[in-house]
């Protein structure tokens, strides 16, 4: 049996529920990410699949690094691409 660690540095597959659970976002917010196509998935058989290579580089392609002049620091909502990333554990460099 897998780890989520594995499932996440893995070069598979997860499908919604699963990915749900090792990043900690909803099944219904990764609904809503696939229907406005703001993730990327592959639907086979009316299913849906994340590969993971494909997520991770989506991730750090979607990373926005702070500014010198942020003028607001409080969060309004969470940022998806950093909370992921955060549940993947790796860090974006430059």
């Amino acid at each position: 049996m897998e780890t989520s660690d594995n499932r996440l540095s893995g070069e598979g597959f997860l499908m919604v529920k699963e990915f749900a659970a090792v990043t900690g976002l909803s099944a219904k917010m990764l609904y809503r990410l696939i229907r406005i196509r703001k993730i990327p998935f592959t639907k086979i058989g009316g299913r849906y699949f994340f590969y993971m290579p494909a997520i991770r580089q989506w991730l750090l392609d979607n990373t926005t690094m702070p500014g010198p002049h942020v003028s607001d620091w409080r969060r309004k909502r969470y940022d998806v691409v950093e909370l992921v990333l955060h549940r993947l554990g790796e860090v974006r460099k430059g």
